[in-house]
């Protein structure tokens, strides 16, 4: 887990993005656990410049192949926000949140993604319950990698 931080002149917190780095079944990645700017310092572009940071941190220090971020599907101006950053909509996640409302899973693509693999969902046979169908998906991706 590492945080970045934006300070003000007189060392007053502006500003932080939490992530974390994470090996899934398509290697390692990144994820934006929060994003928080005051209110009082929104509109000044803390939240971009500590966003590039991050970016730059999983692609050169990290290597990761992208960058992931869970939205709840009911807040129009970070989805907006976001996607003007280059994320886009990877997946939904149905009743993510404790109000039982869906997130989307918004990923934006790192130089290691050459082909932008890890942009493309693979969506799971209808019926299928979520939790199946990730263990089995990254079991057959674990057998594909041995091979």
């Amino acid at each position: 887990m590492f945080c970045i931080a934006a300070e003000g002149p007189t060392g007053t917190l502006l500003g932080y993005v939490l992530a974390k780095s994470e090996t899934g079944p398509q290697g390692l990645y990144c994820h934006i656990s929060a994003l928080s700017v005051r209110p009082e310092a929104r509109r000044c572009g803390i939240a971009s410049r500590l966003m590039a940071q991050i970016e730059m941190e999983s692609s050169q220090n990290l290597g990761a192949l992208y960058i992931d971020l869970f939205c709840k599907v009911t807040n129009k101006h970070a989805i907006n926000y976001y996607r003007k950053l280059g994320y886009e909509t990877y997946r939904t996640v149905t009743g993510y949140y404790t109000d039982g409302r869906d997130a989307l899973d918004m990923r934006k693509s790192l130089p290691a993604d050459i082909d932008n693999r890890c942009m493309r969902p693979r969506l799971a046979p209808p019926g299928t319950p979520l939790s199946d169908w990730i263990k089995t998906r990254d079991e057959q991706e674990a057998r594909g990698r041995q091979r």
